[in-house]
C-alpha cells in the first residue's frame, strides 16, 4: 500500500475535491487520480463517488478514512524515531551550583542516565551568578541553582536554612540557637561565592562585630574539614554541614534559608522538562519542600 495513496486519499476526503487535493499535495492531478485508482484496486472496494462539482466519499470510503488517518500517523511517528536515533541523544547542558547536596544529586544524575530519557547530560560547575550569565549567553540550557534567577523561568525543588557550622567540642555545640554576641571572638572560615556572605556580614556589623577570618576556601568540603578542625565557624546549607565531628546552629538575629530548583534559558523549556519531573519527585533532603509555583517574574 503506497503513502502517497493514502495521502492522496486523505487530502480528497478533506478538501471534497481532486484539484484542492493535488495543489496541496502538490502533485499534477493526473498522477493524484492514478494514486487513488490502484489504492482502491488493491483494497477491492471504491473509495469515492466522482462527481461534476465534487468528489464524495463512499461508504466504504468513510469506514476506512479513520484508518488511513492512523497509518500515516504511525509512519511519521516511526519516521521520526529513526531521525532521532540517527541524530543521536539530544543534550543538556546543566549548570550545577557547588553547594548542592552531594548524594541526592548523585542518586538523581544516576537515575536520569538510566531512564532512556533520550537526552545526554553535559555538565558544568558555577557559582548561582555564574549559571545565569552563562543560561542568559546561551552557553547553559537549564540550571540546578538559587531561585529566583530573574528575569529567567524556574520551577522550585527544595528550601532549606543556612546554619552556623562548628565542631562537635565548641562550647556552643549543645545550643540549636545562638546569639550574635555570643560568637565575639570567633575565628571564622568563609567561602568567598557563598550566598549569605554578605548579609551575615551585615548582621554582625550590626552588632558591633567584625569577625577574624582564619581561612578561606573555594571548597565546600575543605571548608568543613578545616571547621571540624577547630579552624574556625562557618555559615553553610543544613543539607551540607551534616557530617561526622560538625554541629549545627541557628543564628537568633539572622534567619538564612535557600531556595533551590531548576532555571532554564528561553527555549530549553521542553528540553528541561523531563529532568524537572526527575528532580521534583527526588527526595533531596528532609525539609519540607516547596509549593509548585512558577517563579519568573
Amino acid at each position: 500500500m503506497n503513502l502517497t495513496a493514502l495521502r492522496a486519499f486523505v487530502a480528497v476526503a478533506e478538501t471534497g475535491s481532486l484539484t484542492r487535493a493535488a495543489g496541496r499535495l502538490d502533485l499534477a492531478q493526473p498522477s493524484l487520480s492514478v494514486a487513488l485508482r490502484r489504492l482502491e484496486d488493491q483494497l477491492g472496494q471504491k473509495l469515492l463517488e466522482r462527481r461534476a462539482r465534487r468528489t464524495d466519499l463512499t461508504p466504504f470510503g468513510h469506514s476506512f478514512l479513520p484508518r488511513a488517518r492512523r497509518m500515516l500517523a504511525e509512519f511519521d511517528e516511526a519516521r521520526a524515531e529513526a531521525r532521532a536515533v540517527a541524530r543521536g541523544p539530544r543534550r543538556l547542558r546543566l549548570g550545577l551550583l557547588p553547594t548542592l547536596p552531594n548524594r541526592p544529586l548523585g542518586r538523581l544524575l544516576a537515575d536520569f542516565a538510566m531512564a532512556g530519557t533520550g537526552i545526554a547530560l553535559e555538565l558544568a560547575e558555577a557559582p548561582a551568578e555564574g549559571l545565569l550569565a552563562r543560561l542568559q549567553r546561551g552557553r547553559l540550557d537549564a540550571a540546578l541553582t538559587l531561585l529566583p534567577a530573574e528575569p529567567l523561568p524556574g520551577r522550585a525543588l527544595f528550601g532549606e536554612p543556612y546554619l552556623l557550622a562548628m565542631p562537635a567540642r565548641h562550647r556552643l555545640a549543645s545550643r540549636p540557637r545562638i546569639a550574635i554576641a555570643e560568637l565575639a571572638g570567633e575565628p571564622f572560615v568563609i567561602r568567598p561565592d557563598c550566598e549569605v556572605l554578605a548579609r551575615a556580614e551585615r548582621a554582625f556589623a550590626a552588632g558591633g562585630l567584625k569577625p577574624f577570618v582564619a581561612a578561606r576556601t573555594a571548597q565546600e568540603e575543605r571548608l568543613l574539614d578545616h571547621v571540624a578542625a577547630g579552624l574556625g565557624l562557618a555559615f553553610v546549607p543544613e543539607s551540607i554541614g551534616r557530617r561526622p565531628g560538625i554541629a549545627l546552629a541557628a543564628i537568633a538575629e539572622l534567619p538564612l534559608r535557600r531556595r533551590i530548583g531548576i532555571a532554564w534559558r528561553a527555549g530549553a523549556a521542553e528540553l528541561s522538562e523531563p529532568l524537572l519531573a526527575f528532580a521534583r519527585s527526588h527526595d533531596w533532603l528532609d525539609a519540607a519542600r516547596l509549593p509548585d509555583q512558577r517563579l519568573a517574574h
